[in-house]
């Protein structure tokens, strides 16, 4: 979807796309973030259910699920609010073409952008510390533990692309030019996401990668502490 908004113009200035191209631009661009919430929270689960097999304590079961109903509340908050911002909805790519539609203030999409970016960061870092807890407990050299904890703490970089997107909010559609000031947004929030599948893919690919590293020589042996 969003390669196909760029087919119409989207990341170039309004001026040189017609009028019909901007409106198709607008709206693949809408639908191409209509993902973004529900990816984040099914990646987001993921890492939590692959943590529940850790440990079985009261404590962490609890954290742990809190954790998965913080991303579903999220989630569904995040799509209720994209799908009814505008009624009709076909008011958010073309507004010129619903003079009566009923939108949403500015200031509320600004909100919930920060709201769900505060929760996508603070989760994203939460996971992302949770496995250093049982890496520095590991009886190994510090050099595959810095090695362990930096493939198993790739959600550090999601939180850092989340960040980023989050300063560029205050940013969007204060010069009107909507295809040029949306691209910015759009592509940390992709790569965000895909930083986010990374990091909930790597934990299981932790014994090919140990093996790599042993083959190259990062690695003295084969460690099996961490699963």
């Amino acid at each position: 979807l969003f390669l196909a908004s760029s087919k119409h113009g989207a990341g170039r200035h309004n001026y040189y796309i017609p009028h019909q191209s901007q409106i198709e631009a607008q709206h693949l661009l809408y639908a191409s973030t209509l993902p973004w919430a529900p990816s984040m929270m099914f990646i987001k689960i993921s890492i939590a259910c692959m943590l529940l097999r850790i440990r079985h304590t009261r404590q962490w079961l609890i954290f742990l699920w809190s954790m998965i109903a913080i991303q579903i509340a999220s989630c569904i908050a995040s799509l209720v609010f994209q799908l009814v911002q505008c009624i009709p909805m076909g008011a958010i790519w073309n507004p010129e073409g619903h003079p009566n539609a009923t939108c949403a203030k500015p200031q509320s999409a600004f909100i919930s952008l920060y709201v769900n970016s505060a929760i996508s960061i603070a989760t994203d870092l939460i996971f992302a510390a949770v496995p250093f807890i049982f890496i520095r407990r590991m009886q190994r050299p510090l050099r595959e533990r810095i090695i362990l904890s930096c493939l198993m703490g790739m959600g550090v970089f999601a939180a850092a692309a989340s960040i980023v997107k989050t300063t560029l909010v205050p940013y969007y559609g204060i010069t009107g030019d909507s295809l040029w000031d949306a691209i910015d947004l759009t592509l940390w929030s992709i790569l965000e996401e895909q930083v986010g599948i990374i990091a909930a893919c790597i934990p299981c690919l932790k014994s090919p990668f140990e093996r790599t590293l042993h083959r190259i020589g990062f690695l003295s042996r084969m460690s099996s502490t961490v699963r």
